[in-house]
């Protein structure tokens, strides 16, 4: 056999192989790149979520008194515009107590203004809670008539209904509501466990 036969015979051998090793490669089934594995949550815990500071605990407040509008303000029964000013829904003697003399027009057109009204009132209902021994008691033992009960809902709960009824709800079980017949109990469920010191600068 001549030596230009032996190359055709080589480079035809060599032909059929690379040609079935690209047949093969082809009706090889495609692996589809796949997306990141998300990161396992290992308990309730770890959920995201609003913070748990005092930032976090007016954005809850505001959110379920308003749902987050600084110009919320309802008329009464009789068709007259509410005490209740704004995202927090401050009344007149909350707005008394923490010194706020601004204008309907200019709280309602200021989140700044409501943001640190809310922050005054906060502070005010934290010292109230924190000097009553029946509170005070009810807050180390975490839990009342099977609520979870800590310091944050415990100024949620005055914030809604007052000092008085929160008390008596301590005491006695009764359970107050609102002017829009809202119960405080289940208004307050959710705005436990949150920081309600001042963030450090």
């Amino acid at each position: 056999m001549s030596k230009n036969a032996v190359a055709i015979l080589l480079i035809l051998g060599l032909y059929i192989w690379l040609t079935k090793k690209r047949v093969k490669a082809q009706s090889a089934p495609r692996r589809l790149p796949q997306p990141p594995e998300k990161p396992k949550i290992k308990n309730p815990a770890q959920q995201p979520g609003p913070r748990r500071n005092l930032n976090g605990f007016l954005a809850a407040l505001r959110q379920r008194e308003s749902n987050n509008n600084y110009g919320a303000r309802r008329r009464n029964k009789n068709g007259r515009l509410s005490q209740y000013w704004g995202a927090y829904q401050l009344g007149t003697a909350a707005r008394k107590d923490i010194n706020e003399n601004a204008s309907w027009e200019d709280f309602k057109n200021s989140p700044a203004i409501q943001d640190a009204a809310a922050r005054r009132w906060v502070k005010i209902l934290r010292r109230r809670v924190n000097g009553r021994k029946v509170i005070r008691d009810a807050i180390k033992a975490g839990t009342v008539r099977g609520e979870t009960f800590d310091e944050s809902r415990a100024v949620a709960m005055v914030h809604h209904t007052g000092l008085a009824a929160l008390g008596r709800w301590i005491s006695g079980g009764e359970r107050a509501k609102d002017g829009l017949g809202t119960r405080t109990v289940e208004f307050t469920r959710g705005l436990e466990n949150f920081n309600l010191k001042e963030p450090s600068v």
